[in-house]
């Protein structure tokens, strides 16, 4: 029978644990720069995603969390606009406030 310290990786083979943001935004983020990607949705209150495309996008990036904030269809398609949709708002603005009951 093989014990469970033959199951774990030596520490050469594990990853280090991330200082940043997650790959995964960051590589979204780089799509988005050349037109692979369009808009995106973020269910997630963190800011992570935002700053990757803050970082990639910096001048054609709109975050909307308010309905009252979607713009017409073809805006984004005159000007190069790219739009992260944020439904339950973020953590960065400061008129957000979560209770501890939510």
């Amino acid at each position: 029978m093989r014990d469970a310290r033959d199951l774990t990786p030596p520490n050469s083979l594990l990853l280090p644990p991330s200082a940043g943001r997650p790959l995964c935004y960051e590589l979204l983020a780089h799509l988005a720069k050349h037109d692979f990607v369009d808009d995106f949705v973020s269910l997630n209150f963190d800011s992570l995603l935002d700053e990757s495309l803050r970082d990639e996008l910096p001048e054609r990036l709109q975050v909307i969390d308010a309905a009252g904030e979607i713009p017409g269809a073809l805006a984004r398609r005159r000007d190069g606009t790219r739009y992260l949709i944020k439904p339950f708002g973020s953590t960065e603005l400061d008129h957000f406030k979560l209770r501890l009951d939510e």
